[in-house]
């Protein structure tokens, strides 16, 4: 039966109910693969563990704030959070071929939801690699494991083949907002030379994005830290001419890379590790309202994400800290730690090479689970245990 399109506050409400399901969802995996670790940390986790497990998860700002928004988010973190707890499974031993399939089908599929999924895979191969196997059964566990993954996501390249003549098997980094076309890369190639993640860079890649004019005097196109002299300013002003001009043009975006590659060159430093450095930690802080606007007195998500926000993140990476250390302290849970911990790791250096312009919490969110988890673990651990009752004496 055909119908009319929603309105656009009917799919944010529709969007929105989707995505908190599927936030509820995470949250049970969370506490699932707590009950899951008992016996590996010798019981020293539970019940109680478990449910502050899922109240990290549906309490948590961030993951409210993503719910909020007809975004993929919610769905990649909760394929994210299916594709460690399978892969804690294998670890334990649990190699049989529907867990193997399962695996392989929440990996294709995850990565078909977002390109960055592939941040989730070390913590199937540490855990596989770990795993009570003969060699030859984790061969043959890893090409099932690969097979069925390929079998889900290969369509996708195979499609965008056979319609735009590129397969975009990881999508396009940016495409004009109207009619979704890819752009070329020179201007996000230069922009990786100076951007450090804060507020106001966004302008320069969202005009270009709708297509819109550039302006040099003001502040979407050519920021102070974009240039570091008088010359690379005036050619730099001449570049902005010619993309008004002629847009992205084939000899515009080779002008953006030469730019890029001269910097690069020039300050490899800079580029390389103190730029990548200020974005890794603008994605620890809290999503900023310019980000995601939206206000909602009693989670402090006004226009300064109140203090609230800021607690709970340093609290979560705090405890998530605690949790791995504790874990690392001893042999049979090293292997737990790094699973838990690699997509983390993985994820956070990536997205600060690779996303230049507006490098927020909320590329992070997805590893939001796993902090969580790491977090709990390491309030488990270490609580003070209570000591025993002389013999005799009755409660008062």
């Amino acid at each position: 039966m055909n119908r009319a399109p929603y309105s656009f506050d009917g799919h944010i409400k529709r969007a929105t109910r989707a995505n908190v399901v599927l936030d509820l969802i995470t949250a049970s995996l969370v506490a699932l693969i707590v009950l899951g670790l008992r016996r590996r940390l010798g019981g020293r986790i539970g019940e109680s563990t478990a449910l502050l497990g899922f109240v990290a998860i549906v309490l948590a700002p961030p993951m409210c704030l993503l719910a909020s928004y007809a975004m993929t988010e919610s769905l990649a973190t909760m394929l994210g959070t299916l594709e460690v707890a399978l892969a804690l499974l294998l670890l334990d031993g649990e190699a049989r071929w529907p867990i193997l399939m399962a695996t392989g089908f929440v990996a294709g599929v995850h990565q078909l939801v977002r390109a960055d999924a592939i941040t989730f895979a070390p913590a199937v191969a540490i855990a596989l690699y770990a795993a009570p196997l003969a060699w030859k059964q984790r061969l043959v566990s890893a090409a099932l494991i690969v097979g069925v993954a390929a079998a889900v996501f290969t369509p996708w390249p195979i499609r965008n083949l056979l319609v735009f003549g590129e397969a975009h098997p990881f999508a396009s980094y940016w495409r004009t907002i109207d009619g979704g076309t890819p752009l070329p890369m020179g201007p996000i190639a230069w922009a990786r030379t100076w951007a450090t993640g804060q507020e106001g860079e966004t302008f320069f890649d969202y005009s270009i994005a709708v297509q819109d004019k550039l302006s040099v005097d003001r502040i979407d196109a050519l920021l102070p830290h974009s240039f570091d002299s008088s010359d690379e300013h005036k050619r730099l002003h001449r570049l902005v001419r010619a993309y008004n001009r002629d847009g992205l043009s084939p000899a515009v975006d080779a002008e953006f890379h030469a730019i890029a590659a001269e910097r690069r060159a020039r300050r490899p430093f800079h580029v390389y590790i103190a730029l990548p450095l200020q974005r890794l930690g603008h994605m620890f802080c809290p999503v900023p309202y310019w980000e995601l606007p939206m206000k909602v007195d009693w989670l402090h998500l006004g226009e300064q994400r109140g203090p609230l926000c800021y607690a709970w993140d340093f609290a979560l990476y705090a405890l998530a800290l605690l949790g791995a250390f504790s874990l690392l302290r001893a042999r049979p849970t090293r292997l737990l730690c790094l699973i838990l911990v690699a997509p983390i790791v993985v994820r956070a250096v990536l997205l600060a090479y690779t996303v230049a312009l507006g490098a927020t919490e909320r590329h992070l969110v997805e590893i939001h689970p796993l902090l969580a988890l790491l977090a709990v673990i390491g309030i488990s651990l270490n609580r003070v245990a209570r000591p025993p009752k002389p013999a005799g004496v009755s409660a008062p």
